[in-house]
């Protein structure tokens, strides 16, 4: 999901009006404690790397279907949008992977590659 600057983008575009970049924060606060939204921390080796890796939180739905239902859509409408449809996927893919992982004691965490490679990676998991 967008960063705070491209939401207060967004919402200047397409609503003709601006928001506060504090209202961005309270209704993404308000957003993460009614559980509808839940950030996923950036792994962070701690080494020196000529990558600059991104240390921001990825936010997912807990829930897909609430995002598809607050837009009143259906399939065909989801399935011409592919960009859309990829972002709830992936949010469905860590929203399962991040209940075994909690299972675990393990946490999941993303990595962000240089050229828009995303990887997600899972710390404390033991296989034996």
């Amino acid at each position: 999901m967008a960063d705070h600057t491209v939401l207060e983008k967004d919402i200047r575009i397409h609503e003709n009006r601006g928001v506060s970049r504090t209202t961005i924060y309270d209704y993404l606060d308000t957003l993460n404690r009614l559980m509808i939204l839940e950030d996923q921390p950036a792994w962070n080796t701690h080494i020196r790397s000529s990558y600059s890796l991104r240390t921001a939180p990825k936010r997912h739905f807990t829930d897909v279907s609430l995002a598809v239902a607050a837009l009143a859509t259906n399939q065909p409408t989801i399935l011409k949008d592919l960009k859309f449809t990829g972002f709830l996927f992936e949010s469905m893919v860590v929203h399962d992977l991040r209940v075994y992982a909690q299972t675990n004691d393990a946490k999941l965490q993303h990595y962000r590659a240089p050229k828009s490679i995303n990887i997600i990676t899972g710390t404390g998991i033991s296989y034996t």
